[in-house]
This record gives C-alpha cells, structure tokens and sequence, in this order.
C-alpha cells in the first residue's frame, strides 16, 4: 500500500508520518515498511531535482514540474515493485505539483495533463493525508519553524499553496482517497484521525 502525507512546510506531515511508520510497525510486526520522500535521489531526475534546489533553482515553474514529474516517472517501476510486498509511506507526492507550481503561475489542468496518469505509468497513491493548516495560522508556524528570513513572501506564497491543495484535494477526491487532517492541534491528537483513517482504511491492520 503506497501511503502519502501532503501539506505546507510546518504542516507537520513529516511528524506524522513518522509516527505513523511506528504505529504501523507495532499493529503490523511482521510487514516490511519503507519510508521515502520527494524528491528521492534513486532516479536522475531526482538528482537534478536535489541539485537545483540546492544550487540556481529552476528556471521557472514548467521546468520544475517537467523534473519532478520525470522523477515521478521514473521512480515508477521501483515503487511498483516494492510496493508489492512492503507499505511505503512517502512524504510529498504529486499533490504538491498542485499546490506549488500553480502557485508560481501555471493552471491545475496544465499540472493534470503533465502527469498523464493514463499512460505515464506514474503510481497514484492508494491513501493520501492532506495535513490543513488553517490561513491565518500559517504564519505562526512558518516562525515556529524558525523561517523569519524572507518571512513575508515566505508567508504568502504558502497561504497560497494550501489554499491551492485545497482545490486540488476537492479535484481529486473522485478520482483518489485524500483524507484532510485538521493539522493545528497537538500532534498527538492530530494522529489520532490519522490512525484511525489507517484502520478503516488499511486491510493489513
């Protein structure tokens, strides 16, 4: 089962993964599960992807998507192989196209017709946690994070994001199962929908 959690920086989605990775493995002993990320470095796309953020960036937002859906592409085959045998929780999948590259300037369908699901072989997760921060409490968690630098734009641009993942996640609910997690509360109450969605949800539990 491929399992995603999707949200803003300071959402706390990569804290509930991680506590979902343990939960899993004391419900489920005996299963292999596996933790991953984008963007990975298993794939050459996921390299350039890595470089880039670390370096010059990307040249504008049709270059980011092409890489990261590349990287999506070619990660498919592994992860379809893994995932026979193991669960994979991921951080990041390709909601975050949706909510990241609209919000430099590009449109949902144009992010959609990208990833060509019919045919590109790309993995659609079989559950996705979408961890919601409420807009006038991003900002306090952005600085919790500790990212005052650039704070206003830094501020904006992810008020924007998470009000674009709420369109996708109401695009997308008919074709997937996307799970909203009310995400500003304390972290141990927010995985408590967490694990409860996993058992209703998860036939290995």
């Amino acid at each position: 089962m491929y399992i995603v959690f999707e949200g803003i920086d300071g959402s706390g989605k990569d804290t509930q993964l991680n506590k979902a990775f343990a939960w899993l493995g004391r419900v489920h002993k005996y299963a292999q599960i596996w933790k991953t990320r984008e963007p990975g470095r298993q794939t050459p796309a996921g390299r350039e992807i890595s470089r880039l953020l670390k370096g010059e960036g990307f040249r504008d937002a049709r270059h980011a998507l092409d890489l990261y859906v590349a990287d999506r592409r070619q990660q498919a085959p592994i992860l379809r192989e893994i995932n026979r045998h193991s669960i994979v929780l991921s951080s990041r999948n390709d909601l975050t196209a949706y909510a990241y590259q609209v919000a430099q300037g590009l449109t949902f369908e144009e992010v959609y017709a990208a990833h060509d699901y019919a045919r590109s072989g790309i993995v659609v997760p079989d559950l996705t946690f979408f961890m919601d921060v409420p807009a006038d409490r991003i900002e306090a968690r952005l600085e919790k994070r500790g990212e005052a630098r650039e704070f206003f734009e830094k501020v904006e641009f992810q008020k924007l994001a998470a009000a674009n993942y709420r369109t996708a996640v109401s695009r997308l609910s008919a074709e997937r199962k996307i799970v909203t997690i009310d995400a500003d509360r304390d972290p141990d109450v927010v995985f408590g929908d967490v694990a409860r969605t996993l058992e209703a949800t998860c036939c290995f539990v």
